[in-house]
Formats: C-alpha cells, structure tokens, sequence
C-alpha cells in the first residue's frame, strides 16, 4: 500500500496488527471465561462442540491425519451415498487441518496422560483450531480499520470503528472459537473485498484486481450467505446509477471481477455448483443488470436507461425463474424470509400459522434481531 502509506506505512501497519491483537485479546478473554465456567460445572477440561461444528472438527482432524474429506461419508446416515462436497462447503476444514499438520510438523506431536484423553483423543487439536478460528477472524478488526483508511477516514475514527467491532456483543458471539462457524473462516474474505475495492479506486493494478477476484470466489466458496451481501451491494450501485450516478472505468473493471469471481465459484466449487449458484438472483440477475447498465451509462438519455434497466430486469428475472437448480435448492429459506416479513418479525404462537419449512427453520438459532436487540448487540 505504497500509495497511501507513504511516510507513514509503519505507523499504519502497526495500527492494524494493534487492531487485529486487540480483537483477539477480547474474543480470547470471553472465550477463556466461559471455558473456565463450562470447567467448574463438569469438574473436568472440557468444552463440547455443538453438533454442526462436532461435524466441522471432525473433518478438519482428519485433514490434519493426512486423510481425504468430501467424498462419501457413510456415518451421515441417509445422507452416506452424497458426496460430502456436495453437501456442506469444505474449505475451512482444510485451513484448520493443514494449520495443525504445520504446527505439529514444527514443534512435534504432542503426548497426553489418561486423564486428559478421557474426553476426546486430541484435546491439543481442538484447543489449537481454537486459537486458529479466533485469530483468523480477528484480521476483521484490522482490516476494518484499514477500509476506512483508504475511503480517507481520519486514521482516530477508523481506530475507533475497529474498536467498536471489537467489543460489539455481535460480532464476539460466535467468533470465540467456542464453536465453528462457516461465516467466522468467510468474513475476512467480505471485508478484504471492501478494502481491495477502496484501495483500486485510489490506485488500480492488475495485482490488485487478481486479489479481489480471488476473495469474492474464497468468500462464495467458503460460505452461501454471501450472495445476499453481493445481491445488496449489486443492487444499490443499480439505484445510484438510475438516479444518474457515474461510472468510472476502475468502478466498472471492479464489478467485471466481482462477477467473474462470483461465476467462479459457482463453477468450480461442488457444492456451488450442486445447489445453483449460477442460477441464484445475485449471480443471474443483478450482477449482470449492473454491469449492463455500466457498460451503456451515458450512451442514452434517462428515459431509455430506465426502460433499458426495466426490460433487462424482466427477461433475467424470467431466466432466474425458469433455470432449474437454484429454488429447490433455497426454497426453505425464502419461505423462512418470506413468513417473518408476513409476520412482522414476531413468530407466530400458532405453528399452523407457518407452512413446513418456515417452521422447522424459525428455531432460535435463526431468529432475527427486533430493534431493541439491534441496538444492544450491534453498537
């Protein structure tokens, strides 16, 4: 980042890694706490993985015994014969997997006595893919602080946003490690697009353009809820360009790779490409319409641009409709979206009230947060 760190790049690198060290110290400390109380109920060293991340730890221990994951699994019963590629998105796996087989490699195979292998074969595996899960989500902290750099923020207040993500209870709950989540191995990825796409529009490279590529199909290949960020984004630099925004050539190359990462991933990674991600609205629909707009801006008056955007619009929305893969695929969430915006966000105390797949999906874990929540959880 010569071209904006310039005579200060030291001070700016040791604010980020000041940044990240921060974010991690705090995720550490309230993931020792809760450890320490999970210890003093079951009067042993041992905190439990809840079911879904038991699955993620399992496969990341046996990348880490040099063993193969994402062909057919025959515990998953009913499931055995499907491909556990094709069923989960595997990347953090390997990530948490290799990190180990280094380490050991490193410093050697650690020796337990009885007494700590009376609850699980290789608790140094699961204390070190903790360690490994929290600092790697961490970089959000500097990262954050580095975005809003770049997008000229003075450096006080882009310190104290990094701060604020820090201790913010949202971003704490589940990225301590306590458990494994798919989003706490992705969102480094989300927020470096940001920070790519503020530091191109200062100064573009081909380096930096390969970079954004590569964490816009890292972020879609690691985790599906990414496509309602890019769908978000996508449609936003719509409106501003039907509002008469402009469009510059780093803007539009930017969203060219946006895309051609995005149907990347789609392509190339099985579960992706299993469950329709080329034919989902993000991929199918906005992204296209925008960079169609982008590449037409000035080329007619408003009147013609709107009709152009509505005519676009329509025929991508009736090939989304028609190209097979993607609903069946998401269906049970949009039934899951489609109940809460019918119900205000309250669920309802009738289950009859909520067809099959909105009920079994509106679970604690997928509640969303009403605005008392959301101004105590998201500061």
């Amino acid at each position: 980042m010569r071209d904006i760190f310039t005579g200060t790049r030291w001070f700016y690198t040791m604010m980020f890694i000041t940044a990240v060290l921060f974010t991690f110290s705090i995720r550490s400390l309230i993931y020792h706490r809760e450890a320490a109380r999970i210890t003093k109920l079951q009067g042993h060293d041992f905190a439990p993985f809840l079911v879904e991340s038991a699955i993620m730890h399992d496969y990341a221990r046996q990348v880490a015994e040099g063993k193969t994951i994402g062909g057919r699994d025959a515990r998953l019963g009913g499931m055995e014969n499907i491909p556990v590629a094709d069923q989960m998105l595997l990347g953090m796996e390997y990530f948490l997997g290799w990190s180990y087989r280094l380490k050991t490699r490193l410093a050697g195979k650690p020796v337990f006595t009885a007494a700590q292998t009376s609850c699980e074969d290789n608790p140094d595996f699961s204390a070190f893919i903790r360690v490994q899960i929290r600092a790697w989500g961490s970089l959000i902290g500097g990262l954050i602080f580095l975005w809003l750099v770049l997008l000229r923020v003075p450096w006080p207040w882009a310190a104290a946003a990094s701060v604020l993500y820090a201790v913010s209870p949202a971003a704490i709950a589940r990225a301590t490690g306590q458990d494994l989540v798919r989003e706490g191995f992705a969102m480094p990825f989300i927020i470096g697009c940001l920070v790519l796409v503020a530091w191109i529009m200062r100064r573009p490279s081909p380096f930096k353009y390969v970079l954004l590529g590569f964490c816009v199909m890292a972020a879609f290949s690691f985790w599906d809820a990414p496509q309602m960020f890019f769908l978000l984004w996508s449609g936003l630099e719509i409106f501003r360009l039907l509002l008469g925004g402009t469009v510059s050539v780093k803007r539009r190359n930017i969203w060219l790779v946006i895309y051609v990462g995005a149907v990347l991933a789609a392509v190339l990674n099985s579960y992706q490409r299993n469950h329709g991600l080329i034919a989902s609205p993000t991929v199918m629909t906005a992204m296209p319409l925008l960079l169609l707009l982008m590449f037409t801006a000035g080329k007619m008056n408003l009147r013609r641009y709107w009709l152009l955007a509505g005519t676009a619009l329509l025929g991508l929305v009736l090939l989304w409709k028609v190209l097979p893969g993607y609903g069946v695929n998401y269906s049970h969430f949009g039934s899951l979206i489609w109940a809460k915006l019918k119900f205000l966000n309250v669920k309802p105390l009738n289950p009859a009230a909520l067809d099959f797949d909105a009920r079994i999906l509106w679970t604690p874990a997928m509640h969303s947060a009403d605005l008392p929540m959301t101004f105590f959880y998201y500061p």
